[in-house]
């Protein structure tokens, strides 16, 4: 119908339209209004079409003409307006198109508003992202490039900013912190925030935590809802999955830096050194031998032999010796 107004619309039709003309068929002002940019002023005489007249029945040119603001030099630079657009989105002949060049003409310092460019390939990513959330940025640009969406050179940060230009909605919320960046489902991201900084500070003051206990204390039941926020952060690792004991890699801990203290004069056995490092702890963050085997196995600076013994490596102790 816009290629066939198009053509119909030379020079001299603008000064003395036809009777036949009159009569082709046209887009309705809704579909004018979802299709075609249009300048403010146009915009706003179809949105006052659309809300106070009739708009049942078939439409035409004549008819489309009788709305208050919207002559035949409107028309014709609409029209022109959406094929121009729509020939700039189709990729050339043998081209695979993909969300990197939908995303370039939003991250210029000033990017261009109006007429604005269609942008098919992001409002289905955003689709695609608000049924995985919550997800990290890994994982959700893992997914865009499996389903054709992106050749692997765009980031979260990409999306976001272009995502403020478009006209679907949102369904996700993105939480940054330090090196964590996360997708979540727009109504958990105030409590998602509390609990990832609820498990930070418990790992930052006793070294390792389990996700039944964080759950307990933070009033978020979903275990795995949880398991995904604190595994987007770089340094999570299971210390024993199917009991949830977890920590962040450092070397710069309290408790890392304590064992280093207490194995200095020599080797403990396994049993022994829990003893000296969980004495005086609270119960819940006591693990289980075997929790505490692993997280002295993760520890670049220690050794765990067969027999269960705990000792410096052999290249640590001599630089606490020196």
């Amino acid at each position: 119908m816009l290629a066939s107004l198009a053509r119909s619309l030379p020079p001299s039709t603008l000064r003395r339209p036809t009777a036949e003309f009159l009569q082709r068929n046209a887009p309705s002002p809704a579909q004018i209004l979802r299709d075609i940019p249009l300048s403010p002023k146009v915009r706003s005489s179809l949105e006052r079409a659309v809300l106070h007249e009739a708009m049942d029945g078939d439409w035409t040119v004549g008819r489309l003409l009788g709305i208050s603001g919207f002559g035949l030099r409107t028309l014709h630079d609409a029209v022109t307006s959406a094929l121009e657009l729509r020939q700039a989105a189709a990729p050339p002949a043998g081209a695979i198109r993909a969300i990197e060049d939908e995303l370039a003409p939003f991250l210029v310092a000033r990017p261009r508003l109006w007429p604005r460019q269609p942008t098919p390939l992001l409002e289905r990513a955003i689709g695609i992202i608000g049924t995985m959330a919550p997800a990290s940025e890994r994982t959700i640009l893992e997914a865009l490039a499996k389903n054709g969406l992106s050749r692997g050179g765009a980031t979260l940060a990409q999306l976001e900013r272009a995502s403020r230009f478009v006209e679907v909605p949102i369904p996700y919320a993105i939480l940054r912190r330090g090196d964590l960046c996360l997708v979540v489902p727009g109504p958990d991201l105030s409590s998602t925030q509390r609990f990832y900084s609820f498990a930070v500070r418990s790992v930052v003051s006793w070294g390792l935590a389990s996700l039944p206990y964080l759950s307990e204390h933070s009033g978020i039941p979903r275990i795995d809802f949880l398991r995904i926020v604190v595994a987007a952060r770089p340094s999570f690792r299971w210390l024993d999955e199917s009991s949830s004991w977890f920590w962040f890699e450092s070397a710069d801990l309290r408790l890392v830096r304590s064992i280093e203290k207490a194995l200095a004069a020599g080797a403990l056995a396994l049993d022994q050194l829990a003893k000296k490092m969980f004495d005086q702890r609270p119960a819940e963050f006591v693990p289980p031998l075997n929790v505490f085997a692993e997280l002295c196995r993760q520890v670049r600076t220690l050794a765990v032999n067969d027999t269960g013994s705990v000792s410096l490596c052999p290249q640590h102790s001599q630089a606490l010796l020196a």
